[in-house]
């Protein structure tokens, strides 16, 4: 039969329709729950992901469009896989969008705070504002970042202060790490907004895009993420698709094979019909869509092959110029195509109308076109031959020159754009230098990674021996240095400084060793770093620089920080602020003093001297615009007043610190302050605020770029567990910080201490008795009184409580002397009570305790007020003279609210009924006397002697010292007229007590 189309008239739109929407309304009935919440004032991000053209950008478009419909704001933004991308690109067009079309009045209110960030990325602002503000400050890289991440994000909140914003982000799959780390940076920063964001990746991405990978985590940590897995459409669906795009119902047959073959994706549905009409075998007739002859041997054996039929209807000129502007990019100028040709404007604007007729592209008013889906253009690109490409490369590389050659400062778009086509031309040198201007460019917006692989490409297209390499090793081995990357940022900066070293150019030679040393340093390479620093002090000389200060402060912290090298650090250090101080600079003065004095190695009885060191460079500091420094100040501050056991001081300088770090962008810095600020909530029994701290600073080290060994949040919830008396938890937290190795030995150590007071507590004696053999190696090699050996000292002495080693107690104890007024973790004072009570020290332990009491009543710290009491109460009951029940029973009443407080159900119920216990012994002491004149504790005793304990598990049993235990022991005898266990174990038996 064949086809009569006069008999039989095709709908209109038949073949040129665009494709309805149809179905998802599982999929947008979940975005609009999130919508709900957005409209509390609490920001969400919706993430779609699917296959390739399931539909994700067709979802979008239509959330889009119903949102209008309701007077929201809606701004779109999408990646693209064209190489030479700008940093943030989607959300450059977003924001394109609004400053193109938001009343001038409004935006120049909302972009006040920011201007001159929001400027130096989007050039289309200064020109709508006619101004081009100055930076009048030079702030170091992550700080730029920082700015420019504070002023997108405030100008989204702005946008939805008055009504809700809807920002659309499409083909994340292809989105920059730049972009999706601001992407989590608004999500953190703008919590409250009334923001939705949706995104959409494809399936699969996430294993090839860590930074995807790693922003998806980040969001889903912050638990604002709701993924929607876009699935196929069903057979249902695609057929009321295909009746709406072709105009017509389908036959039965055709429907089912039209869902066979697409397999319920909606692009590829559109794709294969398009082909069945090209074809001329899929016809309409009977008032229906019907095949004349095998569509399964018309259908191509893939969509790419279908492409390609497509191409063959058009005309070998359109083709070849569809072919040209698929090198040019997924977006093309009409007027760049026809320059790079040689042809007129109108000519090839008459043959892309038909290519866009076909539906392969569409354009705007302005002559831009852009493909109609990525594969077409993929398609394109892949049919011209590599020499050709090249050609075209270049040829477009320079049209675009010209074009862009009367421009001052070109954009990070113009740079990118001329870089991705020069480095696939013939024309290496012209790559090399446009990859470095655009890494420069992205390095401005502190877009890290992107400016990194700007580096790389040309260093790739320079030859081993062009002099131009080094100053691009150079620039990589900084980039890298700041993105956290050590190993390759070693690489790079030892190749140059092999260089220099033949050269014999000092400066440089200082610089560049002192880039060396730091990468050496962030990797642990403690040894290889001090012998880089001293290199470069050699090279330095004792000339009067910058450079000079700065390396001596970096060698005299490494030097201080290491076993057996704090002298030689030290007289650094002062030599670095005697320079400082000539050069009349406060940073460096400031960093100087907190080398000296801001180090675990000082002594304890000069902690006092220290932190007025501390507090004496944060005022030389506080007025820069250094957040970093001074961060890092008060981190050190915070320390020194914890320590010292000032509690609210300590917490203080933390929340300064945590601001700081927050202003700086400086995920190392906010990491640090969010393990002290849980340590503090931890000490005063603030159970849910430190383990929001601990949320946070799982978060925070998530945010940090490369592998970093979480240590810090398992001592935190190992800590948090043990102080609650979940020693199970606790034990497991403990033993994961010490899974990996890290740089501090003694970090490790402490660690590995804690393991041992949780098994003590256990009664895992062979295991803790094998960690208190490893404190003392370690504590042999550090130096006496050095702050750094105090946590270790308290987790000998808790350990030892335990096991009961009198020995071990009495050596401990005086390690701990020079320790007390002051905290690490637990109040020195207390553990000096107990330790001093256990070897019969008892004014010494009363002495002790009284100091604990009162440090812990003035800061507020619950969980050592209440052990402290604790023990006050048992030291009434281990005196042999002078001992008082009623006293004990007196500390016991007070310890009980507090531990009832914290939430510490055990131990309440333990000394519950201890109080209990006391009242009935005492009222039976008052109606009934014990034989032989026995007192309670000797009653006691016996009745433990009777059950075949040893000496020292009743010392352990009771808490008393084994020397204790004798004495009370020897009383029995001579009451009781024994002389021997057994005999004494038959009188109890004889008078009841048993």
């Amino acid at each position: 039969m064949t086809f009569e189309c006069a008999h039989q008239p095709v709908p209109e739109q038949s073949g040129v329709a665009q494709a309805q929407f149809v179905g998802r309304q599982r999929e947008l009935d979940l975005i609009w729950r999130q919508y709900a919440i957005v409209r509390t004032g609490r920001l969400r991000v919706v993430l779609l992901s699917g296959d390739i053209g399931i539909g994700k950008t067709s979802l979008l478009r239509e959330v889009a469009r119903r949102m209008a419909q309701e007077e929201i704001t809606v701004l779109q933004g999408e990646a693209t896989d064209a190489e030479g991308m700008p940093p943030y690109l989607p959300f450059l067009e977003a924001l394109g969008q609004y400053i193109r079309a938001a009343p001038l009045d409004i935006l120049r209110e909302q972009i006040a705070a920011g201007l001159q960030p929001l400027v130096s990325i989007l050039p289309e602002l200064a020109a709508r504002l006619g101004t081009f503000p100055e930076e009048v400050y030079p702030f170091p890289a992550e700080q730029k970042r920082l700015r420019i991440y504070e002023a997108i994000a405030a100008l989204l909140g702005a946008i939805s202060t008055s009504n809700a914003l809807v920002l659309t982000l499409d083909d994340l799959h292809w989105a920059d790490s730049a972009s999706l780390d601001l992407l989590c940076y608004i999500a953190r920063r703008q919590s409250q907004a009334k923001l939705l964001i949706i995104g959409a990746y494809q399936d699969g991405a996430l294993e090839h895009n860590r930074a995807l990978e790693q922003a998806v985590t980040r969001l889903s940590y912050r638990r604002i993420l709701t993924t929607i897995t876009v699935d196929p459409l069903s057979s249902k669906e695609i057929d009321t698709l295909a009746s709406g795009y072709l105009g017509g119902s389908l036959a039965e047959n055709a429907s089912a094979l039209l869902y066979k073959q697409s397999e319920g994706n909606p692009f590829f549905a559109e794709e294969i019909m398009r082909s069945w009409i090209e074809a001329g075998h899929f016809v309409y007739e009977n008032q229906q869509w019907v095949a004349h002859a095998s569509l399964e041997r018309v259908l191509p054996q893939s969509i790419i092959g279908s492409l390609r039929q497509r191409f063959m209807r058009l005309s070998r000129e359109i083709i070849d110029d569809l072919r040209i502007a698929s090198v040019i990019g997924h977006t093309f100028d009409l007027s760049l195509l026809a320059a790079v040709e040689g042809q007129e404007f109108e000519s090839v604007e008459e043959r892309l109308q038909l290519a866009e007729r076909s539906k392969l592209v569409k354009s705007n008013q302005q002559s831009i076109f852009t493909f109609n889906h990525s594969k077409i253009r993929e398609v394109l690109y892949d049919e011209v031959s590599a020499s050709r490409r090249r050609r075209l490369h270049e040829t477009i590389g320079r049209v675009l020159e010209i074009r862009y050659g009367q421009e001052g400062t070109k954009s990070a778009y113009r740079l990118a754009e001329l870089t991705f086509h020069f480095i696939h031309s013939n024309d290496r040198e012209r790559g090399a230098l446009y990859a470095q201007l655009a890494a420069e460019k992205a390095l401005q917006s502190s877009a890290l990674e992107e400016a990194i692989a700007y580096y790389r490409t040309a260093l790739e297209l320079l030859s081993p021996r062009d002099e131009k390499r080094d100053k691009l090793l150079l620039a990589l081995g900084e980039a890298t240095l700041l993105a956290g990357q050590g190993n390759e940022a070693e690489i790079a900066f030892q190749a140059v400084l092999d260089r220099y070293m033949q050269n014999g150019d000092r400066e440089a030679i200082t610089q560049v060793a002192r880039g060396l040393g730091h990468a050496q340093w962030r990797q642990g390479k403690l040894d290889a770093a001090r012998l880089t620093f001293e290199l470069a002090l050699k090279s330095a000389g004792e000339a009067l620089s910058v450079n000079a200060v700065r390396i001596r402060i970096d060698l005299a912290i490494l030097l201080i920080a290491s076993v057996g090298s704090q002298s030689k650090g030290m007289l650094c250090a002062q030599r670095a602020l005697e320079m400082a101080r000539s050069l009349g600079s406060k940073s460096l003065e400031a960093r100087a003093i907190r080398a000296m004095v801001g180090n675990v190695h000082i002594q304890a009885n000069t902690l006092v001297d220290a932190v007025q060191g501390l507090k004496q460079a944060q005022e030389l500091i506080e007025e820069e615009g250094n957040f970093s420094e001074r961060a890092e100040n008060y981190y050190y501050l915070s320390c020194g007043y914890y320590w010292m056991a000032e509690l609210g001081k300590a917490q203080e300088a933390c929340l300064h610190m945590i601001e700081l770090a927050k202003q700086a962008g400086d995920p190392y810095r906010l990491r640090n302050a969010y393990c002290l600020q849980g340590l503090f909530l931890a000490s005063q029994g603030r159970w849910v605020e430190a383990e929001q701290a601990a949320e946070q600073l799982q978060l925070t080290i998530s945010d940090l770029s490369g592998s970093f060994n979480p240590v810090f949040v398992y001592q935190l919830r190992g800590f948090l567990a043990y102080l609650q008396e979940d020693f199970t938890a606790a034990e497991h937290e403990f033993h994961k910080s010490g899974v990996k190795q890290i740089d501090e030995p003694v970090e490790l150590m402490c660690s590995k201490g804690w393991i041992g007071v949780v098994q003590a507590n256990e009664g895992k004696r062979k295991s803790a008795s094998i960690v208190m053999i490893e404190l003392e190696r370690v504590l042999d090699t550090l130096q006496a009184g050095a702050l750094l050996t105090a946590p270790l000292l308290l987790c000998q002495a808790l350990i030892v409580l335990k096991l009961g080693d009198q020995e071990r107690m009495k050596t401990i104890y005086r390690a701990l002397l020079g320790f007390q007024g002051q905290c690490y973790w637990f109040l020195v004072d207390r553990v000096l009570g107990m330790v001093a009570a256990r070897i019969g020290e008892w004014q010494m332990a009363r002495a002790h305790l009284n100091a604990a009491e009162a440090l812990a009543r003035r800061e507020e710290m619950l969980p050592e007020l209440a052990y402290t009491l604790l023990e006050m109460a048992e030291l009434e009951l281990m005196r042999l003279q002078g001992g008082n029940v009623a006293h004990a029973r007196h500390y016991l009443k007070q310890a009980l609210p507090i531990f009832e407080k914290l939430n510490i159900a055990e131990m309440s119920t333990r000394i519950s009924d201890r109080i209990v216990g006391m009242i009935t012994e005492a009222s039976r002491g008052e109606t009934l006397a014990l034989p032989a004149n026995l007192t309670q504790r000797e009653a006691e005793v016996l009745r433990l002697v009777a059950s075949g304990k040893s000496n020292r598990q009743i010392a352990c049993d009771l808490r008393l010292s084994e020397r204790t235990v004798a004495n009370h022991l020897s009383h029995i005898f001579h009451k009781t007229g024994s002389e021997n266990r057994v005999e004494a174990t038959t009188f109890a038996m004889n008078h009841g007590l048993i």
